[in-house]
């Protein structure tokens, strides 16, 4: 699953290599841009459909259920794109989703790679079988991958829209074979 790792490091995973070494975590966020875009985008479509719906003289509640739909598309994207949350955090301890709580520790990741599903791209981390039991128990969610060869993994997901996903894959697998 690993795509190959270049010989020598982009600038981008060079700087992070540093950050990690000093002890900094490395807090990854979606684009506020593509956010902010989608967000009119979602305003957009709210103010047509109430327009549609005001129009409308059969009563259909349609046109509102899809205006009120597209103000709470609206409100996510213009919330993600104003704060910026962060999508996944790498940190000296290990690699977690969001919040930075619960990291899976750089002994615990196998593999990694990008699954691809219709348009989005996910960083996978091929998880230890002890890993993956213990984020079961912790109610975190896993998938089991299956190779072309028929083996069968379990891995956690990084979010999709994170930029740099291939310099990502690059200083997980360098930091991983370092620590793990």
């Amino acid at each position: 699953m690993t795509e190959s790792v270049p010989m020598s490091p982009s600038p981008k995973v060079e700087e992070w290599q540093r950050d990690l070494a000093a002890g900094r975590r490395i807090e990854l966020r979606r684009s506020r841009v593509t956010n902010i875009l989608l967000a009119l985008l979602m305003l957009g479509l709210a103010i047509l459909f109430a327009f549609l719906a005001r129009s409308a003289d059969d009563g259909s509640f349609i046109p509102w259920f899809a205006a009120v739909c597209s103000l709470v598309a609206f409100a996510v994207f213009a919330y993600r794109g104003v704060s910026a949350p962060p999508a996944a955090i790498i940190s000296p301890e290990g690699v977690s989703r969001g919040d930075g709580t619960n990291p899976i520790p750089w002994s615990e990741i196998s593999d990694t790679g990008v699954i691809r599903s219709q348009r989005s791209r996910f960083v996978a981390l091929v998880l230890t079988p002890q890993e993956a039991a213990r984020r079961t128990e912790l109610g975190e969610p896993t998938a089991d991958l299956t190779s072309d060869k028929g083996e069968t993994a379990t891995a956690a997901f990084l979010p999709s829209g994170i930029p740099s996903e291939d310099d990502l894959i690059a200083l997980i697998e360098i930091e991983r074979q370092r620590r793990g």
